[in-house]
């Protein structure tokens, strides 16, 4: 939440706004005395609602008077104003009370209890933040290549997939290196259009599951694999005769 207005935690752990630092806010041509004079008119006590206090001027450095008001008289004072800026100070100043009374059951705790539960809430604070970047570089890697041993997996793969489609390492098809090369070539570049890339090692970390699932279920066009047929058929007659 944007701090509008400061305010102050006192002693007993209420919070009180600064006349002045109110009257600044509104930003009103009103001298601030008559202004604050006409205010405490519409029935605030003093000692109860607000109280009187000195402070130096931070600019002329002369000793001015101020005034100490509870939140409660600041929001009736910010809705006095009856313009915008006075809906605004009195949204703030509800803002600000609700902050505090989530506070409140804590402030009414011993101070070792309090240091106790400042001590948790920066560790989940500081938890949060590791997970994020934890979150973060996990992001990076999954958006980068392949590594190397994810390169020799899927290769793997493509080889005992290509080998299945040849007939197995018996087979004669298997035998033939051209048609071989033909079919472990045929399975990388179904990798190839699927991923956009022109090389497998392209492919980015989080589809490798995908590129596998690809390989394992990857089929021959139709013309390599009649020829595989036949070459298997005419060598299995050539054994036979």
């Amino acid at each position: 939440m944007n701090e509008l207005i400061p305010v102050i935690e006192q002693e007993n752990g209420k919070v009180a706004v600064s006349g002045r630092m109110l009257y600044d806010f509104l930003d009103l041509t009103e001298r601030f005395s008559k202004w604050w004079d006409r205010m405490i008119g519409y029935g605030f006590e003093i000692n109860l609602d607000y109280s009187p206090y000195q402070k130096v001027h931070p600019q002329n450095k002369q000793i001015i008077d101020d005034y100490s008001m509870t939140l409660d008289m600041a929001k009736e004072v910010a809705m006095l104003q009856r313009n915008e800026k006075g809906k605004q100070a009195r949204k703030y100043f509800i803002e600000v009370e609700k902050r505090y009374k989530q506070q409140a059951p804590i402030n009414n705790l011993s101070p070792q209890l309090q240091y106790l539960i400042s001590l948790e809430t920066k560790q989940n604070e500081i938890d949060k933040k590791v997970s994020n970047i934890e979150t973060e570089v996990e992001s990076i890697k999954n958006d980068s290549p392949l590594y190397a041993i994810e390169c020799e997996e899927l290769s793997n793969a493509v080889r005992k997939r290509g080998v299945q489609l040849l007939g197995g390492k018996d087979s004669y098809a298997y035998a033939n290196k051209s048609v071989t090369r033909k079919v472990f070539s045929a399975i990388y570049k179904q990798l190839h259009f699927n991923f956009g890339v022109s090389s497998y090692k392209a492919i980015k970390r989080q589809y490798l599951n995908t590129a596998l699932e690809i390989v394992e279920t990857a089929e021959l066009p139709i013309v390599l694999a009649d020829i595989i047929r036949n070459i298997n058929a005419q060598m299995s007659l050539q054994e036979v005769s």
